[in-house]
C-alpha cells in the first residue's frame, strides 16, 4: 500500500502569508501540519511509501523539509513543475502525476495536505480490508456554512455512497468528507478516464462524486476531528496546537 499527500496547491486564501511560503509547512503547535499527516500515515503497517506532491514554486521548501524529517517509511517528494496558481495541475491530476511517474500498481492512500486528523489511521485502514471498495472519511458536520465548503454524501444501511455533492449549496445531510481517501488499485486506472473526460481537476472530492456513481464507495463515519487550514481565521484558532 501507498500514500499520497497533495502539497501543490498555492494557498491563495492565505496570502501573504502562503504567497513566498507553503501551507503545509505552516506550525501548528511548532510542528509544520505535514508532521502531522505522516505521523498520522506512519500507524499503518501496510504502507510502505509516502509520496508528496508539491509545485516547482515550493519545492525548495518541501526539500529542506524531507532533508530533516525523520520516517519510518519512504517518503519520496514529487515535483508537479508549475510556478503559479492559475497555471496549476489541481489535485486530481497531481494524483495521476504521481501514479504515472511512480508507476503505482498498489492501493493508494490519499490525504489533502492543509487538513490535520485527530484521529487515528489505523482504524480506517482496517475498514478499507473489510470493504470490497473504494472508501472515504465522513464527519457529522451540523454547520451549514462548513457543509457548504466541503464534499457532503448520503450513505445506506451498508455505509454505501448513494449520494456525493462537492460544496453543495443545499447540504443534503450532516455527513461531510474532509480529503481522506483509500483507492483501491484497479480504482487507479479510472482517474485518468475521469480526467480525458474534461472533468473539473481541482478538488479531489470531484472524483468520489464521478466514482461512486461507477463503483462502490464506502463511508467510514469516524468520531475524531478534522481541522481544515483554509484561511487564516481556521489557521489562527490552531496553530499554537490542537485543542486538548
Amino acid at each position: 500500500m501507498k500514500a499520497l499527500i497533495l502539497q501543490a496547491g498555492y494557498g491563495t486564501r492565505m496570502y501573504p502569508l502562503t504567497e513566498n511560503f507553503p501551507k503545509g509547512l505552516l506550525p501548528v503547535g511548532g510542528r509544520p501540519i505535514i508532521d502531522y499527516l505522516v505521523k498520522n500515515i506512519e500507524e499503518v503497517a501496510d504502507i510502505d511509501t509516502i509520496y508528496v506532491v508539491t509545485n516547482q514554486r515550493f519545492y525548495a521548501a518541501f526539500s529542506d523539509w524531507h532533508k530533516k524529517f525523520q520516517s519510518s517509511k519512504k517518503i519520496f517528494l514529487i515535483n508537479d513543475g508549475t510556478l503559479t496558481n492559475e497555471t496549476r495541475l489541481g489535485s486530481i491530476r497531481d494524483m495521476q502525476l504521481v501514479i504515472e511517474m511512480n508507476n503505482i500498481r498498489d492501493d493508494l492512500l490519499v490525504a489533502g495536505g492543509d487538513n490535520i486528523f485527530d484521529m487515528s489511521f489505523v482504524g480506517f485502514a482496517e475498514y478499507f480490508k473489510q470493504k470490497k471498495g473504494d472508501i472515504v472519511a465522513v464527519q457529522r458536520i451540523a454547520d451549514k456554512q462548513r457543509l457548504r465548503r466541503t464534499g457532503v454524501v448520503l450513505i445506506d444501511d451498508d455505509s454505501r455512497l448513494t449520494a456525493c455533492h462537492e460544496k453543495p449549496d443545499n447540504p443534503v445531510s450532516e455527513l461531510a468528507t474532509p480529503p481522506l481517501y483509500m483507492l483501491r488499485r484497479e480504482t487507479l486506472p479510472l482517474i485518468a478516464e475521469y480526467i480525458r473526460e474534461g472533468n473539473d481537476t481541482d478538488a479531489p472530492g470531484n472524483l468520489t462524486v464521478w466514482l461512486h456513481k461507477r463503483r462502490p464507495v464506502y463511508g467510514y463515519i469516524y468520531k475524531g476531528k478534522c481541522y481544515d487550514i483554509g484561511d487564516m481565521e481556521s489557521y489562527e484558532k490552531i496553530k499554537d496546537g490542537i485543542p486538548q
